[in-house]
């Protein structure tokens, strides 16, 4: 039998040919598998509508505290979180003209002293010399009505360097209460005037927490709702109750501010410490219930991709609008669905080979 030589490069040739046969073929098979998604399997169970917004802790009772004389601030003796005592001086005020007027004060009250006592001193000697008949009566009035006089000039500076005193300690700042320091706006140097916040100090005691709520949300909250407390980052968890929905909306946010009372609480519910509140809206017994990010928007319209003989189906739904990472579904889809949970992953029509997440919940 005649062998058939094949040159080193023909060999080469049909080696590669083969390749791109295998490998064309390896890409169809690849195109028609199935693509894996990860899914959950809706199951019917209990849900809540939880509304979620940070707080912050302040004290029931707020003194805002205003300088009642213009001035440069020369001294800031507390800043923010400090604890003062009712009467412990908080600032000082610069006030050249008044601390001015308190030295006039005092030298003219030297300068009455001083004049009371030479007239003290000539009343004296005209009452010796009129026991002895050598002065006039009129001698001796005279000498009294200037003694007179002169106590009488010696307590208007007296009560004139009074009043200059208590002007100038008008320019000394004063806790009008025991607390803590919530806020401190100003500087050493900074000029204020009478409208100016210098401090605002929170009472001891009882605290509540302020929030501000969006207006789409705060008329659905009941005044009995259920509250959790939980300052950030402590771990801890406080069961609470509204004790404020203030009527008004604040036109710049659109929001109405809600306090709420700790039913009880520790040293972690501090002045100025932001507080996560969760508030139970609503609890339902049997309801369907998904993650908000298995959601897309088309047309304005809430849809969901759904696994169904093995092709991705988009399915339109109607869900209870309220913030929060899972939504309540009222139609669209029923129990047991399986629901993509990445709609950027796939498209309708597509074969796609369902996996259940584990480590996700449907409800």
């Amino acid at each position: 039998m005649e062998r058939v030589k094949i040159s080193r490069t023909r060999a080469i040739q049909i080696l590669i040919a083969l390749l791109l046969v295998f490998g064309a073929v390896a890409i169809a098979i690849r195109a028609t598998a199935p693509k894996p998604v990860n899914v959950i399997r809706l199951t019917v169970g209990p849900a809540e509508q939880i509304l979620a917004v940070v707080g912050r802790v302040r004290s029931a009772n707020v003194v805002r505290i205003l300088p009642e004389n213009a001035g440069a601030i020369i001294a800031l003796l507390h800043d923010e979180g400090d604890v003062v005592a009712k009467g412990e001086l908080l600032a000082q005020i610069r006030s050249d003209q008044q601390a001015a007027a308190v030295a006039v004060s005092s030298a003219q009250i030297k300068n009455f002293e001083a004049q009371l006592k030479l007239a003290r001193a000539k009343q004296r000697r005209v009452q010796a010399l009129a026991a002895k008949g050598w002065v006039t009566r009129a001698m001796l009035d005279e000498a009294n009505a200037a003694a007179d006089v002169a106590v009488a000039s010696l307590d208007a500076a007296r009560a004139n360097a009074g009043q200059a005193t208590a002007k100038a300690r008008e320019f000394n700042i004063y806790a009008p209460m025991t607390g803590t320091i919530l806020v401190r706006p100003v500087d050493p140097g900074q000029v204020v005037s009478v409208s100016s916040i210098l401090f605002e100090i929170g009472s001891e005691g009882p605290v509540e927490i302020e929030a501000e709520i969006d207006e789409v949300y705060a008329d659905r909250v009941p005044i009995n709702a259920t509250i959790m407390l939980s300052p950030t980052g402590s771990g801890r968890q406080f069961a609470g109750r509204i004790s404020e929905i203030a009527p008004r909306i604040d036109p710049a946010t659109g929001g109405r501010l809600m306090r709420f009372i700790a039913n009880q609480g520790d040293d972690s519910l501090r002045s100025g410490r932001s507080v996560d509140v969760n508030i139970i809206v609503k609890k339902r017994d049997r309801v369907l219930s998904l993650p908000r990010s298995a959601m897309i928007k088309k047309l304005g319209q809430n849809n969901v991709f759904v696994v169904e003989s093995g092709k991705v189906v988009l399915r339109s739904l109607d869900i209870v609008d309220w913030p929060g990472a899972y939504v309540i579904v009222t139609s669209g889809v029923k129990a047991r669905s399986l629901i993509v949970l990445d709609p950027l992953s796939v498209k309708s029509g597509d074969k796609v080979e369902a996996r259940i997440a584990k480590s996700m919940r449907a409800n």
